[in-house]
C-alpha cells in the first residue's frame, strides 16, 4: 500500500515538472518574438503618395456625396412641409364636405316627409276626382231623363215645364261646377309632385346660368380678342386662359388685365340684374322674365406651382381681392345685388395652386394658372314652397 502511494506521488511530481518546462518554453518563445518585433518597429509610419492621393480623392468624393445628400434632405423637408399644408387643407375640405353631406341628408329626410304628405294629399284628390266623375255621369243621366220628362211635359202644362226647366238649369250649373272642380284637381295633381317641380326649376336655373356665362364669354372675346376665355366643363364658371392676368409672384393687375376686369364687371352686373334682388341703389330692369336666383358670385384667385403652397395661398387671395376691388370700382351696383337672404352676392376666395387650369409639376411657371375664375352659384331650393318664394320675390324684385 505504501509502495503504491510512493509510485503515485512520483507520477504527480513528474507531471508537474513537465508543465513547468512547457510554460518556461512558451515564455521564451514569446520573448524572442517581442525582440523581433522590437527590431522592426519604426518611429515614423510612411505611406506611398499613390495611396495618399487615392485616400484624398475618396475623401473629396465622400464630401461631395455628403453635400448632395444634405441638399436632397433639404428638398425633401420642403416637400414634406408643402405636403403637410396640403393635408391640412384636405382635412378642412373633407370636414366641410361632411357637413354639407349631413345638411343634404337632413334636407332629403325633410323632402321625403313632405313627399309622403303630398302623396297622401294626391291620393285624397284622386278619390275626390273619381267621386266627382261618378256624380257627373249620374247628373248626365238625370239630365237625359229630365229632358225626356220635359218633352213629355210640354203638352202637360206650363207649371210643370217651368219646374223642370229650373231643375234643369240647376243641374247644368252643378255639372259646370263639377267639371271646373275636376279640371282644378287635375291641375293640382300635375303640380303637386315635388320631384317634377324641383327638377324643372334646377334645370331652368342651370340653363340660365350657362346662357349668362356664354354671353359673358362672347362679349369679352369681342372686346378683347387676344385673351382666351372659356366656360368650365361644369357650366358654372368663367375661366381666363392664355398668358394669364398676373405677372409671376404679383397680385397687381397690369393695364390690359385691369381693362378686362372692368369690362367683365359691367357685363356681369347687367347679366345678373334680373337674377338677383334689388338693393337700395341697385334697381332691377322693368322687364325681367327669369325664375331662378343667384346665390353667390365667387371671384376666385389662383397661382402657378412656383414657391411654397402657403405663399401661393396668400398670393391667390390677394389676386382675388385685387380683381374684386377693381370690379366694384367699375360697377358699384354689383356689390349691392342681393341673394334670397338679402346678402350681397359677390365674394372672394383664394385657392393657391390647388385648382390648376393647366396641371404641371412643382416649381413650373405656367402663365395660364396665374388667373381669376368667376364662379356663379345658383340658389338650390329644398322644396316646392321655397320655389314659390323665389319666384314671388323675383316678381316683387325685393
Amino acid at each position: 500500500m505504501r509502495a503504491y502511494r510512493r509510485h503515485r506521488e512520483a507520477e504527480e511530481e513528474s507531471a508537474y515538472v513537465s508543465m513547468t518546462d512547457l510554460t518556461v518554453g512558451f515564455l521564451f518563445i514569446v520573448m524572442l518574438m517581442m525582440a523581433y518585433f522590437a527590431t522592426q518597429f519604426s518611429a515614423t509610419d510612411n505611406v506611398s503618395r499613390e495611396l495618399y492621393e487615392q485616400m484624398t480623392a475618396d475623401r473629396d468624393r465622400l464630401a461631395q456625396a455628403l453635400a448632395r445628400t444634405e441638399l436632397e434632405r433639404d428638398r425633401l423637408k420642403d416637400s414634406l412641409s408643402r405636403a403637410e399644408v396640403r393635408m391640412a387643407d384636405l382635412v378642412r375640405l373633407r370636414a366641410q364636405a361632411d357637413a354639407a353631406r349631413q345638411a343634404l341628408a337632413e334636407r332629403l329626410a325633410a323632402a321625403e316627409t313632405e313627399l309622403g304628405a303630398l302623396s297622401s294629399a294626391i291620393a285624397a284628390s284622386e278619390d275626390e276626382r273619381a267621386r266627382l266623375r261618378s256624380e257627373v255621369v249620374a247628373t248626365e243621366a238625370r239630365l237625359l231623363e229630365l229632358q225626356r220628362h220635359l218633352d213629355e211635359a210640354v203638352s202637360g202644362g206650363a207649371t210643370r215645364l217651368a219646374a223642370v226647366e229650373a231643375e234643369l238649369r240647376a243641374l247644368r250649373q252643378a255639372l259646370a261646377h263639377a267639371n271646373e272642380r275636376i279640371a282644378e284637381l287635375e291641375r293640382l295633381l300635375a303640380q303637386r309632385d315635388p320631384r317634377n317641380q324641383l327638377e324643372a326649376y334646377l334645370s331652368a336655373a342651370y340653363d340660365e346660368r350657362r346662357r349668362l356665362l356664354e354671353g359673358l364669354r362672347s362679349d369679352l372675346s369681342r372686346l378683347h380678342p387676344s385673351i382666351l376665355i372659356e366656360v368650365s366643363p361644369e357650366g358654372d364658371a368663367l375661366r381666363f386662359q392664355g398668358e394669364g392676368l398676373f405677372a409671376t409672384n404679383a397680385f397687381t393687375l397690369n393695364p390690359q388685365s385691369l381693362q378686362i376686369v372692368q369690362d367683365l364687371a359691367r357685363l356681369l352686373d347687367d347679366g345678373i340684374a334680373c337674377m338677383t334682388l334689388a338693393g337700395p341703389v341697385a334697381p332691377r330692369p322693368e322687364t325681367c322674365a327669369t325664375s331662378a336666383i343667384v346665390e353667390a358670385v365667387q371671384i376666385e384667385g389662383h397661382t402657378d406651382t412656383v414657391g411654397s403652397a402657403q405663399r401661393n395661398l396668400d398670393l391667390s387671395t390677394r389676386r382675388a381681392n385685387a380683381a374684386f376691388l377693381a370690379m366694384i370700382a367699375a360697377a358699384p351696383a354689383l356689390e349691392r345685388r342681393l341673394n334670397l337672404r338679402g346678402q350681397p352676392v359677390p365674394g372672394v376666395a383664394g385657392y393657391g395652386e390647388m385648382r390648376l387650369a393647366v396641371p404641371t409639376a412643382d416649381n413650373v411657371n405656367e402663365p395660364a394658372n396665374r388667373r381669376i375664375d368667376i364662379r356663379i352659384l345658383m340658389q338650390t331650393p329644398a322644396n316646392v314652397a321655397e320655389i314659390e318664394t323665389i319666384q314671388r320675390r323675383l316678381r316683387e324684385g325685393r
